[in-house]
């Protein structure tokens, strides 16, 4: 009889990371055993439409005069707007997307996730940052199982804190981590430069393991690859600017400028939010100038497949997206990951992982200077190779030495 295996991730958001992850490793698992996503939704998880607080929104702009807080409260209700269309697509997509995974029922308590998981002979937790210190609240801490279960055994797959300092998380949440992850049979976590401390807490040697989408190759993500609905897109003459802040982009007009007179078709992943007007009205002129000036197209709104076009297709890719940054290695592409202020741990570690560190940039004047840097892909490809093997076995080898006890 095949195992039963249950996963524990965040399935139930729409982040085209989250999703792309939770795929593979349900893709990796039901390939070898009987494989459930486990739908636990969390508060968070669980989202009301916003409606338009007039009081709250007067309360906000009120101190800029009469005029000001009209107009806050005009921006406000065109955010509204802006924001319900984008997310009617995006739930729809969403709800299409589960339709690919094999789902539990409905859980949304701790103790119906803990009644649920008898069900199962192992449970893994993982990958993404489900152990998040400052998300763990909303989800009533339930992705560090805080409490016993006799038959099943808990196992993490390449886990992340999604922050850089661990020293930092408070005591009593410390103590709940320790308590909990002895739990686990077996622990793998996606940062390296978080091996060490997880191992002294947990008092048990912490593995490391790639994010799952590192598990399957090119040729997989390239068969799911889908060709978003935009005019004069032609393959290899795009630039696919994915993530960034509108500021950040601001900040690198000389560059597009460049690169839209070399002929290239400039491609931004995120409409930027130019609301309310009393703070937006000169982003909004400068959102206009820069379309006129360089052509840039952004977008409000991709779903993951569509994603994976756009890396895969485009010339170039400018990021300070972990996964961007990932697709951007699994896809060979000429990529500059820009490290993000707070959390840049993630991404340093897969470079150096990859003997890629030359490929970040700290500051907006090196991405001019790295971009038409070729990468020689050859030794990646090994790197690759062998991490993807070991965290395979990792997994597989985990669920099975377990999963009879």
């Amino acid at each position: 009889m095949a195992l039963r295996v249950g996963i524990l991730t965040f399935h139930w958001t729409y982040h085209i990371g989250a999703l792309l992850q939770t795929f593979a490793l349900y893709n990796v698992l039901r390939s070898h055993f009987n494989s459930l996503v486990i739908n636990f939704l969390p508060r968070l998880a669980i989202q009301v439409m916003p409606t338009i607080n007039v009081l709250k929104a007067v309360k906000k702009y009120r101190g800029n005069g009469v005029g000001s807080t009209l107009k806050g409260f005009l921006g406000e209700a065109v955010n509204y707007m802006l924001w319900f269309t984008t997310e009617r697509r995006r739930e729809m997509y969403h709800r299409q997307f589960l339709k690919m995974l094999n789902l539990t029922s409905e859980i949304t308590t701790l103790r119906e996730l803990q009644e649920n998981l008898r069900y199962f002979d192992v449970v893994v937790v993982g990958s993404d940052q489900v152990w998040r210190p400052d998300f763990l609240p909303y989800a009533d801490y339930a992705y560090l199982l805080p409490f016993k279960l006799e038959e099943t055994k808990k196992v993490a797959y390449a886990a992340s804190f999604g922050v850089d300092n661990l020293n930092a998380i408070p005591g009593d949440l410390l103590a709940m981590y320790s308590r909990s992850l002895r739990d686990f049979v077996r622990i793998s976590i996606r940062e390296q430069s978080h091996i060490p401390w997880v191992s002294k807490l947990v008092g048990v040697n912490a593995e490391h393991a790639l994010d799952p989408t590192f598990l399957m190759g090119a040729s997989f993500w390239k068969s799911l690859a889908l060709r978003p609905d935009l005019d004069g897109l032609k393959d290899g003459d795009f630039i696919f600017i994915y993530n960034l802040e509108f500021e950040m982009i601001k900040s690198m007009e000389p560059l597009l400028t460049s690169l839209s007179r070399r002929g290239f078709q400039l491609v931004a992943y995120r409409t930027p939010h130019l609301f309310p007007l009393i703070l937006g009205a000169s982003d909004i002129k400068y959102y206009a100038k820069l379309k006129r000036k360089t052509g840039i197209v952004f977008l409000g709104f991709i779903d993951p497949f569509e994603f994976l076009y756009l890396i895969a297709e485009s010339k170039y890719v400018i990021t300070d997206s972990y996964h961007g940054t990932i697709f951007s290695i699994i896809f060979e592409k000429n990529f500059i990951s820009i490290s993000p202020r707070k959390t840049s741990i993630r991404i340093l570690d897969l470079l150096g992982l990859m003997g890629l560190e030359e490929r970040v940039a700290h500051r907006i004047n090196e991405v001019w200077k790295k971009l038409d840097e070729e990468i020689e892909y050859r030794n990646v490809r090994r790197r690759i190779e062998f991490h993807r093997r070991r965290s395979y076995d990792f997994l597989i080898s985990a669920v099975k030495d377990y999963g009879r006890l």
